[in-house]
């Protein structure tokens, strides 16, 4: 939780995130363009060009109004781009990776309780989250900004649900304790004989005797009937002086690509990155609601901070316009490292205050707070075994190039079929034009024309094409998109078009399992930087819970079903967080009927006696 911290330490964090902030600016300008221009093809803008003078992709007028000029009538972009990206997209997301914990002593009782309680933990963050379509945003970045980085953190809120936490005090009591006179014993409770209990129909004769055994009791110690001395002692009791009512916590998860968070682009690894920023625009009533003391220092109605970063993060739909009421708010971590950078003295007081590391938050120039928090607590980043450093080159990179050359060729096609409808001349002696315009055409039609003399009708009339669409542009069209196939991996078996071949039941299926096997190494490369978002989604968790938590779910039965995470499973330890899937990409519902299908029709009595049972 942000504390209060004072000028001279709001000084320096600033001066180590603008050090950071501006390192490699070029580089970071280029990255941001070819973002942004994947991020155009994506939303079907095909027709952007990137204005040397602006530094930015502009939007030609015509599509930015919707108005169709003289070429923009040739124009009719087709989005092979989106569509290959989005059979790929289709592909990995047919499930999302299950995970299971294992505990850390397989013979410590409370280790396993807790790894099951883990399991549980995984599947209630799944439906928190919306975890399907995370993993699907996941995928998108992957293939259009490349770097992928995940963002866990706890959130405190009502709508969560409530709990309580009850306040005691120990307070201390001085009281009288009976004790027996003769082996000092501590007495307790008066223990009444049978006699006088069960006596039937006492009378006036036999109250002295009741009196003088209401003062007796009987020494549990020493088993006789004495009459108790009195003796003062303190007693420690413990006292509910009040409960307060707290908000429940949720661990969220966000996805976002390096449009969003800088990194170092020198980095190899997620542990040589010295600083992360997370930036992003909102508008500036938002901010001030979290932040009240910044209502007099951010300046609202010019979003003029920083604007090559707010161009490349704001919305496509946009087309060119740009938001002025928003302002840039960066949420910057930094290791202890970072810290080097200021003289001796400075770096002393820094790892005192944040000894883990620090997350600032700076809205526009102003540092708005502050905490200890460290950064690979927060942030996972995805490891591309194919890529020497920690960037690396989106997917949707590779069919740019194929997006336009589709684009030109669309454009060269229909330019060439409208002009290559033939104009014909006719000689006016030999076809009267008005009596041609005023008649009805009609199919098989005759019409009055007379010929020069000792010439053919047809010398009197003269064809002229202007255009002829060459017999090599459809099969380089065909040629290009194959090309697109290869170099993305979106083969036609993956999406289900059309296959070279014979094209059998069996072919298609040893076709779409060869390009599933192309893209087994992005599958294997995000399931391990799954399996490292909930080694810290699940030990959060286990960290905010405050109170049992429970999961409505459905039994074998249709019944529905409270499932209990409770306090006192999670007092043992977790060892790791595997997938409980394999690396093999996973397979649709029909495919698998397909493959049991055709278990059937090989007739072989082991498989069918297996099949029946199972």
């Amino acid at each position: 939780m942000a504390h209060e911290i004072d000028d001279d330490t709001k000084r320096l964090l600033k001066q180590i995130v603008d050090h950071f902030d501006d390192e490699d600016r070029a580089v970071r300008d280029r990255q941001i363009r070819q973002w942004r221009r994947l991020k155009l093809l994506w939303e079907n803008i095909q027709h952007a060009y990137y204005s040397e003078v602006a530094h930015d992709w502009r939007i030609p007028e015509s599509e930015r109004s919707g108005e169709d000029s003289d070429q923009g009538f040739y124009d009719k972009p087709v989005n092979v781009f989106r569509a290959y990206l989005e059979s790929i997209i289709a592909a990995l997301s047919v499930t999302v990776p299950p995970i299971t914990c294992y505990p850390d002593d397989a013979e410590n009782p409370l280790d396993l309780v807790t790894a099951k309680a883990g399991d549980k933990i995984a599947a209630l963050v799944f439906k928190h989250n919306d975890v399907p379509l995370l993993w699907l945003h996941a995928l998108f970045v992957f293939c259009t900004e490349g770097m992928t980085a995940c963002y866990t953190y706890a959130k405190a809120d009502e709508k969560y649900g409530t709990y309580e936490d009850k306040k005691y005090d120990e307070v201390t009591e001085t009281y009288e304790q009976p004790i027996c006179p003769f082996c000092q014993a501590e007495m307790g409770d008066k223990v009444q004989t049978n006699l006088i209990k069960d006596q039937f129909a006492p009378s006036d004769e036999d109250v002295p005797a009741w009196n003088i055994t209401e003062e007796m009791d009987i020494c549990q110690n020493c088993m006789r009937t004495v009459l108790p001395q009195k003796q003062r002692s303190n007693l420690i009791v413990t006292r509910l002086v009040g409960i307060t009512t707290h908000p429940k916590s949720r661990v969220c998860m966000e996805v976002f690509g390096g449009l969003f968070v800088k990194i170092p682009v020198w980095a190899r690894t997620q542990a040589e990155c010295s600083y992360l920023i997370y930036s992003y625009e909102t508008h500036f009533a938002n901010v001030l609601e979290q932040y009240p003391e910044l209502r007099d220092k951010i300046q609202r109605g010019g979003a003029t901070y920083d604007l090559y970063e707010q161009w490349g993060r704001t919305s496509p739909q946009y087309r060119g316009e740009h938001p002025i009421n928003n302002v840039t708010v960066r949420n910057c971590w930094l290791r202890p490292s970072s810290y080097n950078i200021l003289n001796e003295d400075e770096i002393k007081d820094l790892r005192k205050q944040f000894p883990n590391g620090v997350k600032v938050v700076v809205v526009n120039d102003q540092v708005a707070a502050a905490c200890n928090e460290a950064l690979d607590d927060c942030w996972t980043i995805t490891n591309n075994p194919l890529s020497d450093y920690i960037h690396f080159d989106p997917v949707g990179l590779l069919l740019t190039s194929v997006q336009d050359i589709t684009n030109d060729l669309i454009s060269l096609v229909l330019q060439t079929v409208e002009h290559g409808i033939p104009q014909t001349f006719a000689d006016p002696k030999v076809l009267n034009f008005n009596a041609y315009r005023q008649s009805e055409v009609i199919p098989g039609g005759i019409y009055p024309a007379t010929p020069k003399s000792g010439r053919a009708l047809s010398e009197g009339f003269y064809e002229v094409k202007t255009a002829t669409l060459s017999q090599e542009v459809l099969p380089f069209a065909q040629k290009i998109q194959e090309i697109g196939q290869l170099v993305s991996g979106a083969l036609p078996s993956l999406f289900g078009g059309q296959m070279s071949g014979s094209r059998t039941a069996s072919e298609y299926s040893m076709s779409r399992a060869q390009a599933l096997q192309r893209l087994q190494t992005t599958w294997k490369m995000l399931l391990l930087w799954w399996k490292n978002v909930f080694g810290k989604v699940i030990p959060l968790y286990i960290k905010e819970m405050k109170d049992d938590e429970k999961q409505v779910k459905k039994d074998e039965f249709g019944n529905f079903v409270n499932v209990f995470i409770r306090m006192a499973e999670i007092q043992g330890k977790i060892g790791s967080i595997e997938l409980e899937a394999n690396e093999n990409l996973p397979i649709t519902w029909n495919q698998q009927k397909d493959a049991i299908m055709e278990l059937f029709g090989m007739n072989n009595d082991a498989i069918m006696a297996t099949l029946m049972i199972s």
